[in-house]
């Protein structure tokens, strides 16, 4: 009975844990779609310098 009722609990806290890691995963994956959709990281920064005008 000591066995069974420590195997249900490790089993509850394994599967709360594993619970808690996949929301923190989808929290991420959801954080960084919207800092990517908003900040662009893949565009090139525009040049620091402008080309001459007179040539």
């Amino acid at each position: 009975p000591r066995a069974t009722e420590l195997g249900v609990r490790l089993l509850h806290r394994r599967r709360a844990v594993h619970r808690v890691l996949w929301t923190l995963l989808f929290a991420a994956v959801v954080v960084f779609t919207v800092w990517a959709s908003v900040a662009h990281p893949w565009a090139v920064p525009p040049a620091e310098t402008t080309p001459p005008l007179e040539w």
